[in-house]
């Protein structure tokens, strides 16, 4: 017997309390009060858990309802923590009535019978209350959310540390400097995973090689990371945007260029690739240290990028990638004239240099300011 309530309830939690004699015999008489018909209650004691040889062994014509009761009591109570488990799942699924079976003979003993196991069972907590239990919920999942906050903004300070100092380093040979590179993708790989993104970091398919990718409400996108003393080349952005032009729709581009961008070289580009589809997004080394700095994160960012572009996207008849709009973020003020005060938060709109053919993703101006260190 032990070994079919082993079957049944492997994943019991260890230490739980026996059901107070009070609540097992308010539950016996409801089994006596509520029901009339046995095979009701049997269909209540098999749901809650009681293993179907055991409920045989006492459903006898000679075993009134309430004796059948007691014995299967008193059974899982012998049986230790899993008998336990069962048996406050038998008072929870008795609980769930709000009146007695239709058939039951004495109706009003039923309801009595009921409202008194509720009573015992609410009283030794087997039971909650269920505004107290929406309550409880709602402070457990407030405190999880200030843990989870807490624990953010230290892994994103200790992201930025690691971030200020690759960018002290001063590399003098292709060594070194591809092995700051190495670990920019490292860090752009924790930073993903900070906002729960799952990252995929560097990989190789064939013929090419990726440096991460990332999903995001339905898209793929492909990253590519540059940290070098020169801004890249129309080269480096003509090949990545040949690389993401060559997967399926859904896949979207991230260049990462540490060096910012030569704006001849974007010009180029654009007139290059006038006419294809709208999928690259290019950041620069102050868009991730905002990331790290501002706590709004990649999820902001995204959301932005992707989600206001319907409304913001490039004009087919201009090509260039300064649009005049740049989202507020990070409580922007603004002073009562409404032009912007001398106190607003940095701007961040990633910028897509590609002319709008379908694709969603956002245009903007250079920062306004350096990010303060």
């Amino acid at each position: 017997m032990s070994q079919a309530l082993t079957a049944t309830h492997e994943e019991a939690k260890t230490n739980i309390e026996p059901v107070p004699v009070t609540v097992r015999a308010a539950a016996i008489r409801v089994c006596r009060d509520a029901f009339h018909w046995r095979d009701d209650v049997r269909a209540v004691f098999i749901t809650a858990g009681v293993p179907t040889a055991l409920y045989d062994k006492y459903d006898d014509p000679t075993n009134s309802k309430a004796k059948i009761a007691r014995f299967l009591f008193d059974e899982l109570q012998a049986i230790g923590q899993q008998g336990y488990a069962i048996q406050r799942k038998i008072v929870e699924e008795l609980c769930r009535m709000s009146r007695p079976h239709r058939d039951a003979p004495d109706q009003q003993a039923g309801k009595a019978a009921l409202a008194d196991l509720k009573q015992e069972a609410t009283a030794t907590q087997i039971l909650v209350d269920p505004e107290k239990a929406a309550a409880d919920a709602r402070r457990a999942a407030g405190q999880r959310k200030i843990v989870a906050v807490a624990e953010r903004h230290a892994k994103l300070g200790d992201l930025m540390a690691s971030f200020l100092a690759l960018n002290r380093l001063k590399p003098t040979t292709n060594a070194e400097r591809q092995g700051r590179g190495y670990k920019l993708e490292r860090l752009l790989a924790d930073l993903f995973r900070v906002y729960d993104m799952e990252y995929r970091p560097s990989y190789r398919t064939a013929g090419e090689q990726i440096d991460g990718s990332f999903h995001f409400r339905g898209f793929t996108y492909l990253v590519e990371a540059k940290w070098q003393v020169a801004p890249p080349t129309s080269g480096d952005l003509l090949e990545f945007k040949a690389k993401v032009d060559g997967k399926i729709d859904s896949t979207r581009g991230v260049f990462i260029s540490m060096a910012n961008y030569d704006e001849a070289v974007v010009a180029h580009v654009i007139r290059t690739t006038r006419g294809t589809r709208n999928n690259i997004i290019l950041f620069d080394g102050r868009d991730i240290k905002i990331f790290m700095a501002q706590g709004a994160g990649i999820w902001a960012l995204a959301g932005f990028t992707i989600g206001l572009s319907h409304r913001n996207s490039l004009p087919n008849s201009s090509h260039s990638y300064s649009h005049n709009y740049a989202p507020r973020l990070y409580g922007e003020s603004r002073s009562k004239n409404g032009t912007r005060s001398d106190q607003e938060a940095v701007r961040l709109a990633p910028r897509c240099p590609w002319p709008d053919t379908g694709a969603s993703m956002l245009a903007r101006k250079p920062h306004s300011r350096p990010v303060p260190g």
